[in-house]
């Protein structure tokens, strides 16, 4: 008999795809806390803050992203 086999492939679903986000996101969260707490706990810099800590997480991960984009409003 001459069977085809079907190649295998990992399928990624939404459902995977949101979890790394949220984890992502998560791990953003806690660094731009802690840096803003380094800071003395300014206000009105939660964005440099978030910017920065992105940065820093996504360059980690070896990912390149623009500034925001995890940010959830």
């Amino acid at each position: 008999m001459n069977e085809q086999k079907q190649p295998t492939t990992t399928a990624i679903t939404q459902a995977d795809e949101q979890a790394v986000a949220d984890a992502a996101y998560d791990k953003i969260r806690r660094r731009a806390y802690d840096i803003w707490e380094k800071e003395g706990r300014p206000t009105g810099r939660q964005h440099e803050h978030w910017a920065q800590a992105e940065r820093e997480i996504l360059t980690d991960a070896g990912i390149a992203a623009g500034p925001g984009t995890l940010e959830r409003q």
